[in-house]
């Protein structure tokens, strides 16, 4: 169940929004010459509007989830860089000194993992921050039952992969406001100049979007991991 939700939110649904620009030029500017095409076809011809929808939003998610997973590795450096690495390390000051030991004092009692100390971190920090993210795997897999854990992760990756998908729905608009310039429809020449807008501005944001949904997700794992941990409060 968690599984399809989280593909129903955080991919189909920023896939849908980005795949805009292709409704407009679909509506405005392929359907009639689609339609001509598929009656020529005859026994073809029930494929089309809702059909073709449904093919573009699945190959959007696709594209957005990829696109999205780029911005996430250009913006955290690696996994190694991600929110729920930088929380664990001595020099951030998101959780306090004695949560953080608690939460060290579980990874070690559960995975057998000790953690680096600060004058590890400052000798090796690519070191330590790998030795973290194995530690964090073991905590989300741990939690994958979840259901706080995994609302927060489904927002994140909807919000990653929206920001991700503005890129392709960016380029899109671009190509409607190229043929409706040509074709001189102003009605979806003006709807993809706004939606164009929409999706630069998301692409602006998306590393402040990202990163900070990122970081909500992050607090909850370990707020989580303490709260559910045997002998940890």
């Amino acid at each position: 169940m968690f599984k399809n939700n989280y593909s129903l939110v955080a991919r189909y649904y920023p896939a849908a929004l980005c795949s805009v620009p292709l409704f407009i030029l679909s509506f405005y500017y392929l359907e009639p010459i689609a339609h001509d095409f598929l009656s020529f076809l005859g026994n073809l011809e029930w494929i089309s509007g809702v059909t073709m929808s449904v093919i573009f939003v699945y190959l959007q998610s696709q594209l957005v989830r990829f696109l999205g997973k780029v911005l996430e590795d250009w913006f955290f450096k690696n996994e190694a860089h991600m929110p729920t690495t930088n929380l664990l390390l001595t020099k951030d000051k998101t959780f306090s000194d004695n949560q953080k030991e608690r939460i060290k004092s579980q990874i070690f009692s559960d995975f057998s993992i000790v953690l680096p100390s600060k004058r590890q971190e400052s000798t090796c920090e690519d070191d330590a921050r790998k030795k973290i993210y194995e530690a964090v795997n073991g905590i989300r897999k741990s939690l994958r039952e979840n259901a706080l854990v995994f609302q927060h992760l489904t927002e994140y990756g909807f919000w990653r992969n929206l920001a991700g998908g503005s890129i392709s729905g960016f380029v899109l608009s671009v190509v409607n406001l190229l043929v409706f310039s040509l074709t001189k429809d102003w009605l979806p020449f003006n709807l993809s100049l706004v939606m164009l807008a929409i999706y630069l501005m998301f692409i602006f944001l998306s590393k402040k979007i990202i990163t900070w949904f990122g970081y909500q997700y992050a607090k909850i794992l370990f707020y989580e991991y303490l709260s559910t941990s045997k002998g940890a409060l």
